[in-house]
């Protein structure tokens, strides 16, 4: 990626080609054949330059593995390499295995728009990430210097009471009346079974697309049709586990992603210990001073075998799954020995985005970015005037459904309700998300090569996919 505006407006297909082959050895890539590093230059560079039609109309239609970077043409090291990039960023759909390439705008616009100083809330983030290449750690040091709970989530809510918000845990809503167009009441039901009636002016559902299809019934779907589209999207499980040590981590695991081949689990690790500011003993009995964040996505789940047991994890028992957990870690990383040894596991836990019930589910999926579906995302205003959505399952920026997309869809949906409510409040402000307009020149060149049927002119080795194809194996 380029870290300075200057890189961008002198875009070339030869500094990606550096740029790609410094990467790609600074990260203990030596294994991926010279042979690769013009297809991987070629896709990089036409992925950077798409135009917006070529992004609406073809790439966001393709399988990213296989349609676009044709990586069943590549060696072993550098599939690999993009099957990671899919698993890790591109929400990738578990029925069908593929994943959408509509990432890019997620994993590269924000980047060209900080060095042009724009989408100033993402910018001191990914100013720090840029300014410290070799440290990919930094981004996630800065968002993230305590649990989520104690440093966000509680303030903000402590917050909003304070301006009179309230808020009813352990309720969900069973139902959504409409009556003439309009929702005219909902039924929520409290875990203990007592059901309530809510009356509002204004209803916003911020819920996951498997339990927001239970309160869509047929009437509302009828006022406003484009609610059916969550019955055609796809789900895929994220999750993970926190493994918990007695000592302080060693060096080097801040962060880090490893699987051992194209086919086998990816694991994401994340030394939160290491990355939070603050003392682990005050929590638990004290006694662990070192945390590691597991995260699995559907992958390990479902599909992979792992290196132990040679079973996805749905089909593990608990001391299984922590034994090929730690087996990968022992396996993958210098420090993992030293880890598990002389009693410093101290002990483990599971996401709460996962539990235990005879064998591991999943609750809550997050909307996977299938090819040709992210046109199916709703928007957060509906055909019913009261009635908007905001989820990262929603029509957003950012490409799927992610932490992102959810922020900018509730402010759309926030920016909806002032406009049909007519109170005279500032809008949520929203940052410019289209493409970098430093690229204009090869972003307008390139649609017009769309529009005439013409591969990308930078993608020359083995050009992209009209369409999906079908591949086999591509699971």
């Amino acid at each position: 990626m380029p870290t300075r505006i200057e890189e961008v407006k002198n875009f070339s297909v030869e500094a990606v080609t550096q740029s790609i082959t410094r990467s790609l050895f600074a990260i203990g890539g030596g294994a991926i054949a010279p042979s690769d590093i013009p297809l991987l230059a070629s896709k990089v560079a036409a992925w950077i330059t798409s135009g917006p039609k070529r992004r609406d109309g073809q790439l966001r239609n393709i399988d990213f593995e296989h349609d676009f970077m044709r990586a069943q043409h590549m060696g072993p090291a550098a599939h690999s390499l993009i099957k990671l990039l899919c698993d890790v960023f591109a929400w990738r759909c578990r029925e069908k295995g593929m994943a959408t390439t509509a990432f890019l705008d997620f994993l590269v616009d924000p980047i060209i728009h900080m060095l042009a100083g724009r989408r100033e809330y993402f910018n001191l983030a990914l100013k720090r990430l840029l300014q410290n290449p070799a440290d990919p750690t930094s981004v996630i040091q800065l968002m993230m210097d305590g649990p989520e709970t104690e440093r966000w989530f509680d303030p903000w809510a402590k917050y909003l009471r304070g301006l009179g918000v309230n808020f009813h845990a352990s309720h969900h809503l069973t139902r959504l009346q409409i009556d003439r167009g309009k929702i005219v009441g909902a039924t929520v039901k409290h875990r203990n079974g007592a059901a309530k009636h809510v009356d509002a002016d204004y209803y916003v559902l911020a819920i996951p697309t498997d339990r927001i299809r239970d309160v869509l019934t047929p009437d509302i779907c009828a006022a406003s049709p484009g609610l059916r589209n969550f019955n055609k999207l796809y789900l895929s499980p994220e999750t993970g586990f926190q493994l918990f040590f007695r000592d302080p981590l060693p060096g080097g695991l801040d962060f880090l992603g490893f699987n051992q081949s194209i086919n086998e689990w990816y694991l994401a690790l994340i030394g939160l210990s290491s990355v939070w500011d603050f003392d682990l003993r005050e929590y638990g009995n004290g006694r662990a001073q070192g945390m590691i964040s597991v995260e699995l996505n559907y992958g390990a789940l479902e599909m992979y075998p792992g290196d132990r047991y040679g079973k996805p994890m749905k089909e593990l028992s608990k001391r299984q799954t922590l034994q090929e957990i730690r087996a990968s870690i022992i396996k993958n990383h210098p420090d993992g020995r030293a880890l598990f040894s002389d009693g410093n596991f101290a002990g483990w836990r599971n996401h709460p985005t996962i539990e235990w019930r005879n064998g591991w589910s999943v609750p809550d999926k997050r909307t996977a970015s299938a090819p040709g579906t992210l046109q199916l995302y709703p928007k957060q205003e509906t055909s019913i005037p009261n009635l908007m959505l905001a989820s990262g399952s929603t029509r957003n920026s950012s490409g799927g459904d992610s932490m992102d997309g959810a922020a900018e869809a509730a402010k759309r949906a926030t920016n909806a309700i002032i406009e049909h409510s007519g109170v005279r409040e500032h809008h949520a402000s929203l940052p410019y998300y289209g493409p970098p307009p430093e690229l204009k020149v090869f972003q307008d060149e390139d649609d017009r090569r769309y529009l005439r049927g013409l591969p990308h002119i930078f993608d020359v080795v083995r050009p992209a996919a009209r369409r999906t194809e079908n591949y086999p194996n591509s699971r």
